[in-house]
């Protein structure tokens, strides 16, 4: 029922109150009481006549008052009836006439057409990043019914790009209800896993969502283990992808755009992108592993990367096979890259530790020895 009608009805019912008036019944018997006068009211002798007449009298007064009160009243009301027939004639035929439009086809369609344009107002603000514009529209057409399909139509753009869905989670993420937003995580997953979206920064951007959802204080009245699986499946896809870019050098500027752009994603993803099986190391790239290293965005992150990197030479390669000639290598990218480590104060700290582990790599050999063995200018020029 439109506001329209609602208001059409209200009308009504106030003009169907005030026609009953026509039959309304004044009950014009005033009150028996009656106050007795003090000439009446002798010590010792009480006159009986005379206080029947004191009453009756009273009570005459006071019915001819009430009388003439609920004459005046009666005719003021039944001038306002007679006034308002005319309009309540006109308001049920403007109704019937509303109604008979409500339920024909051509207005449902046009109705339908209008809820599809509104909802293509949502979905383009999102694309286009205007989320304070998205939500606006999003309270005031009441559509969060559409969910589903703000979602799906967002997924059917045929020139859908990745920052469409990022803009996606950022309205999701202003949405006020912890269960709305849990109930977009779960329907978005399939799609991001059909598309592979979640082998990427998007997975990590879930899944950040998600775990902050699962470890929210209130969090309690949610199922932990159906959370659970939807952030696991987001974590394991992003840090497929990024274990890819590090091993690899595939999609590496992804790499280091989520340490510049997403260093909370960053942090979060770190400990599970370098968790390294046998299938991940079968595709493995020293030498494009070696420049994704100081091209990380933060110092602290060059760091932990060359951390990482020394670690992964010691671990899965002896000297004679492998070693020889990448540690050298190594050597030579840390060396140029120091400057850039003494900007921050913790990856500043790192600098010697990460010099000092290069002295495993063979006796006799230490980080000062490795970098003098190929030189680093070709790192410089590899730079």
């Amino acid at each position: 029922m439109t506001r329209l009608q609602v208001k059409c009805l209200l009308v009504l019912l106030k003009i169907s109150i005030l026609g009953a008036f026509k039959v309304v019944h004044f009950e014009n018997n005033s009150t028996t009481y009656c106050v007795i006068s003090k000439h009446i009211l002798q010590p010792r002798n009480i006159d009986q006549t005379a206080l029947s007449e004191e009453c009756e009298q009273q009570v005459r007064v006071k019915q001819e008052k009430l009388s003439k009160l609920y004459a005046s009243v009666g005719v003021h009301v039944q001038g306002t009836v007679e006034t308002i027939v005319p309009v309540n004639k006109i308001l049920k035929q403007f109704v019937n006439a509303i109604s008979l439009i409500y339920h024909s086809l051509s207005y449902r369609k046009e109705l339908n057409d209008l809820n599809h344009l509104r909802l293509r107002i949502i979905i383009s603000a999102i694309e286009a990043g205007r989320i304070s514009e998205a939500l606006a529209h999003y309270v005031i057409l009441r559509s969060w019914s559409e969910w589903q399909s703000i979602v799906e139509n967002i997924y059917q753009n045929p020139r859908r790009h990745r920052k469409h869905i990022e803009n996606l989670l950022t309205f999701i993420r202003a949405l006020p209800k912890r269960q709305d937003r849990l109930d977009y995580y779960y329907f978005l997953k399939k799609y991001m896993v059909q598309r592979k979206d979640h082998e990427s920064y998007l997975g990590a951007m879930v899944a950040y969502d998600v775990h902050k959802i699962i470890n929210a204080p209130d969090g309690k009245n949610f199922s932990q283990q159906n959370e659970y699986t939807l952030w696991s499946s987001m974590v394991d896809g992003a840090a497929g992808y990024f274990k890819r870019a590090f091993l690899v050098g595939e999609n590496r500027f992804d790499f280091i755009m989520l340490d510049r752009d997403f260093p909370d994603l960053f942090d979060m993803m770190y400990p599970f992108v370098f968790t390294f099986s046998d299938i991940d190391m079968r595709k493995f790239n020293t030498w494009k592993m070696m420049q994704v290293l100081c091209n990380m965005h933060r110092p602290i992150s060059k760091a932990n990367m060359f951390q990482q990197a020394v670690t992964l030479l010691l671990e899965r390669f002896p000297w004679s096979k492998h070693n020889e000639y990448y540690a050298p290598m190594l050597a030579g990218y840390l060396h140029v890259c120091i400057p850039k480590l003494k900007q921050d104060n913790k990856s500043k700290q790192m600098i010697e530790k990460l010099q000092e582990r290069f002295s495993k790599f063979k006796i006799g050999a230490n980080f000062n020895t490795l970098v003098k063995t190929i030189g680093p200018q070709i790192h410089i020029m590899a730079g």
